[in-house]
């Protein structure tokens, strides 16, 4: 059984040009093509229009039309039918628009070998049908893609919104305690599901779902913190040096509940608790994404120190992954 003919639409204007073209298909077995002319960029317009062309030789100096216009208005009008330029001139700089255009070749008159033509066509649609095979596998991952992340964006935020609700759910328990230590218990449980919580919202936040802004995360979490330990939030100042650092969810996580009980451990340390002391409260953090160092210092100005610029209590940690 023969294969269908190749429809080869000829957009040229020249009569020699015409004829020696249709000569470089003499080779060819009659009934394996059909070449359809047009002497006009309008009437090869309304051709394509009516479809059935699997192939456009274009000439880039025509009547009703000239240079790289020509291949836009035919791009335009049947972007998946494969286009072959046809010029006299043999520009560089032609030849890169052209190709920029989607234009499949480049020929230059009077530099075709007589059998190369027909052997250009199907080398042009074959890589035109791969190009386009492979344009629609990248669309089809790029939505996958879209799909995913709008998954994983909706799990962190109904996961945060559930910590949220455990976390209410304790804090009118802990308001039902009269006892200071369970009292103080489940507020440190409550900041530990608060920390978690955050590391989320930070996720969904920022759609990187790769790794978490811990700098971000640390100057939202870390004034919150501190302001539920304080009952008199007017009387701390809180320093907070945060480098640039980005963290895989699965140390994030972990490395929020360490600065969580760094920052409650220094708390305590401090004796936050005796009335009337002006405290400064710092959390200094660094690291990559392999890495993450942290120190916390807390101290009240009426503690003796160390000499180390009103920092008299210390407490520090790291995380290696």
């Amino acid at each position: 059984m023969s294969s269908a003919p190749l429809h080869i639409l000829l957009v040229e204007d020249n009569p020699g040009d015409v004829r020696l073209l249709r000569e470089m298909f003499a080779t060819e077995r009659p009934d394996s093509y059909e070449i359809i002319h047009m002497p006009r960029l309008g009437l090869a317009l309304n051709r394509l229009a009516k479809g059935g062309v699997d192939i456009v030789l274009l000439d880039l100096g025509l009547p009703d039309g000239d240079g790289m216009d020509t291949v836009r208005r035919v791009r335009k009008l049947a972007p998946q039918v494969p286009l072959i330029v046809l010029t006299g001139r043999d520009d560089d700089a032609v030849v890169a628009e052209a190709m920029f255009e989607g234009v499949q070749d480049y020929l230059v008159k009077g530099q075709i070998e007589t059998r190369a033509l027909p052997r250009a066509l199907r080398y042009a649609i074959e890589r035109f049908r791969l190009l386009s095979k492979a344009a629609l596998t990248n669309a089809e991952l790029e939505l996958r893609v879209q799909e995913k992340d709008l998954l994983l964006s909706e799990i962190h935020h109904r996961v945060k919104n559930s910590l949220q609700i455990v976390s209410s759910l304790i804090s009118l328990e802990s308001d039902r305690i009269a006892d200071p230590s369970t009292h103080l218990m489940l507020q440190m449980t409550q900041n530990r599901i608060r920390s978690m919580a955050l590391i989320h919202q930070t996720l969904y936040q920022s759609k990187d779902f790769s790794s978490v802004d811990f700098h971000a995360f640390l100057e939202s979490f870390v004034p919150t913190l501190i302001q539920s330990y304080s009952l008199h939030p007017e009387q701390i100042s809180l320093i907070v040096k945060v480098a640039e650092i980005r963290l895989p969810i699965d140390a994030a996580i972990p490395c929020g509940l360490i600065v969580n009980e760094l920052i409650s451990n220094a708390w305590s340390a401090a004796g936050f608790d005796v009335g009337g002391a002006i405290g400064r409260h710092g959390i200094c953090a660094e690291g990559s994404l392999y890495a993450f160092h942290g120190s916390l210092s807390a101290g009240r100005r009426n503690l003796p120190g160390d000499g180390r610029s009103g920092w008299p209590d210390a407490l520090g940690g790291s995380v290696s992954l």
